[in-house]
């Protein structure tokens, strides 16, 4: 499902997200941090992992070790005042391990490869341009219970139908002291996820994408928490 949401409507989502969805869109008084103080818009994407041939490459666990079957993700992308946020949750992963996660610019599919690089907002084949300025790097380790939580802001706009997809790597992304800048390591698992670019109307309406509910945590208090902050 992908939702345009506002931190106004978010007791509405909360009904809508259990339910199937649909498309939200207006403006909004308070932007979360890291969005400014012009209109902002959001979407939320969920999804449940799968192995590959279960139906479907929307969600795809390649490793079931690092990403069970059944584990949850959700996606929820900020735009507004030239800047991008991005945030991401992932419940059902090993306890205490890290992955590194980022932006790709093709959908999932059956092959880790079909999801294609990471997206760069301004592309090149220089090493250096493998950074988390120039892509969108999601890395997060999960707590005890398995859950694990990220958040990217980047002062840009993704390239219309040039980001489309949130890959998670069997290990921490390298920033070039250890490694090559930008990897991670293998390929693990695959959510798709149709980012948006500049802003439409405050009062278009988004396309409604279906994808299975992703389970309330105990400690949320509806979806007020979709203008959270890192740290999780």
């Amino acid at each position: 499902m992908g939702s345009l949401v506002t931190r106004g409507l978010a007791a509405l989502l909360a009904a809508l997200a259990s339910t199937g969805g649909t498309a939200l869109a207006a403006e909004r008084a308070g932007q979360p941090e890291g969005v400014g103080r012009e209109v902002a818009q959001g979407w939320l994407f969920v999804g449940e992992f799968a192995p590959v041939g279960a139906g479907g490459t929307d969600a795809v666990t390649y490793d079931e070790e690092l990403v069970a079957a059944g584990a949850t993700v959700e996606v929820v992308q900020w735009v507004g005042d030239g800047r991008t946020r991005v945030e991401l949750r992932v419940d059902g992963l090993v306890p205490g391990h890290t992955y590194g996660t980022h932006v790709h610019t093709e959908p999932c599919g059956p092959d880790p490869a079909d999801s294609g690089p990471h997206y760069q907002h301004e592309p090149s084949d220089r090493p250096g341009a493998a950074n988390p300025s120039n892509e969108v790097w999601l890395d997060l380790t999960a707590d005890g219970e398995g859950a694990g939580a990220a958040t990217a802001r980047q002062d840009w706009y993704f390239r219309a139908g040039e980001a489309n997809s949130v890959v998670v790597h069997e290990h921490a992304t390298s920033r070039g002291h250890h490694g090559t800048p930008g990897d991670a390591g293998a390929r693990v698992a695959c959510f798709t996820v149709p980012f948006r670019g500049v802003p439409v109307s405050a009062t278009a309406e988004a396309e409604t994408l279906p994808a299975p509910p992703i389970p309330a945590r105990p400690s949320d208090a509806g979806a007020g928490r979709l203008g959270g902050t890192e740290g999780e």
